[in-house]
Parts: structure tokens; C-alpha cells; sequence
């Protein structure tokens, strides 16, 4: 039989070479159905490599921080009388170890001086060595607070080791006799306690934060006489990384 294109048979060749090259496509998708690409994760590395936990929670980097502000004499009661406040600065880290409480730990520095027109009035005239009364804490504390980041109160408490001095001071009185007021040699050291209310302000989307916080800090008293002074800081805080084998627990 002949048709337009011709012969029955090249009509039939015709329509086999077509269907041929019709299933190449669908033979090629099939062959690469058999090798599935491997999955690519969200981080952009393939399934070969380090697993990255693109979910870790931000509330869990540890934190660099550094604060200055103001310390004021408190105990014994010559050094709360007879030295003026002085200016206490502090550096250290925070861990967090839950969404509602952080590891603090801190390394103090502050010193106080002699108030002499108040010794001199109360006693005599004192000598000119140098009567700078110095704290040297090193603390940690644990701390508390909201689970919720931005603006939060938090409350602190903590122990540590101090090593301070207040130097002996000597004078003369009205009658010319010279005496002394007996002081701490250089260095003391005992074991210390502290407490910490203040505010936080931290966002899970800024690396930097800052903290406003009142501080009480005193020895144990198992050296020396009790010495304690009160502080009132303002610090910074600087996120960096997640603390080295710390588990992700669930938001």
C-alpha cells in the first residue's frame, strides 16, 4: 500500500526512528533516577564532612566581659571611715550553662585612698608613705535570670579568693607623740563572697551587650578582719563562641 510518504515499509521505519529517539530522554531520566544526587544540607556542604549545627541557640556563646565603676569602703569600720571611694575595673567571661543561668567568672581590681583631712582631724597629722588601701578578688559566680533576651534583671551570687592590704598608718597627735593605726600588711589574702543584682541588656542578633550592676564583695573573715566594700559597675559584654563540650538541650 502507498501512502504521501510513500511505501508502507518506509512509513513504518519512519515511525520506529521516531519512537526510538522519543525514549532516549525517559532512558536517561530513568538511568538517573538508579544514583540520587546526595542530599545537600542548608550549611552548602555535602554529606561528606563535618556536621554543622546550623540550629545552635544563641543564648548558649559564651560571652567576654569588662566593667568599671566605683567601689566604696564598708568594713572595718577605720577603712570605711578613714578612705575615700575608689575606682574599681574588672575583666572575666560568662558561660552559659542554661537559658536562665550563666557561670561568671570575674578578676577585680580596685583601690582607695587615705582621706586625710578627716585622719588629720580625728587624730593628727599622718606620715607621707603611700596608704592606698587595694582589693585584688577573683570570683565566680552563678547567675539568674528571664530566659527572654533584651532588657532583664539578673541576680548573682558568688565565692572566690581575695587578696587585699591596708597599710598601717602612723601620725602625730596634738601632743607630738607619734602613734599608729594598725592596718593589713601587704598582701592579706582569705576567701571572699559576693553578691550581684543588676540589669542585662543582650539581643540574640548583636554580638555586643551591656550590663549595669550593684556589687557587694567582703573576705570571710578567717585571716584577717572582715574587709568588704560595695560596688557599682557599668560593663560591656561581647559574645564569641559556644563553650567546647556543651550538649544542645531543647529550646
Amino acid at each position: 500500500m502507498r501512502t504521501p510518504f510513500g511505501s508502507g515499509r518506509k512509513v513504518a521505519a519512519i515511525a520506529l526512528t521516531l519512537a526510538a529517539l522519543m525514549a532516549l530522554p525517559a532512558q536517561k531520566r530513568a538511568a538517573a533516577d538508579v544514583y540520587p544526587q546526595p542530599h545537600v544540607p542548608s550549611s552548602g556542604r555535602g554529606s561528606i564532612g563535618p556536621r554543622q549545627d546550623v540550629d545552635e541557640p544563641e543564648w548558649r556563646r559564651a560571652r567576654l566581659l569588662g566593667d568599671l565603676g566605683i567601689a566604696f569602703p564598708e568594713a572595718p569600720s577605720n577603712l570605711a571611715t578613714y578612705w575615700n571611694p575608689g575606682g574599681v575595673i574588672a575583666t572575666g567571661s560568662v558561660t552559659p550553662i542554661r537559658p536562665i543561668l550563666d557561670l561568671v567568672f570575674r578578676i577585680s581590681f580596685s583601690t582607695m585612698k587615705l582621706d586625710e583631712d578627716r585622719f588629720r582631724e580625728d587624730f593628727g597629722i599622718p606620715d607621707t608613705e603611700d596608704h592606698d588601701a587595694l582589693f585584688l578578688p577573683i570570683t565566680l559566680d552563678a547567675r539568674l535570670h528571664r530566659e527572654r533576651v533584651g532588657f532583664r534583671p539578673f541576680a548573682g551570687a558568688g565565692i572566690g579568693y581575695m587578696a587585699f592590704a591596708r597599710p598601717e598608718v602612723r601620725y602625730v597627735d596634738a601632743s607630738g607623740t607619734t602613734k599608729k593605726m594598725n592596718g593589713a600588711p601587704l598582701f592579706q589574702s582569705d576567701g571572699c563572697y559576693s553578691f550581684s543584682p543588676g540589669i542585662e541588656w543582650l539581643r540574640d542578633d548583636r554580638k555586643l551587650g551591656g550590663y549595669i550592676e550593684a556589687q557587694w564583695m567582703s573576705t570571710v573573715g578567717f585571716a584577717e578582719t572582715p574587709h568588704a566594700y560595695a560596688a557599682l559597675r557599668l560593663g560591656i559584654e561581647y559574645r564569641i563562641m559556644s563553650p567546647p563540650g556543651f550538649s544542645s538541650p531543647t529550646r
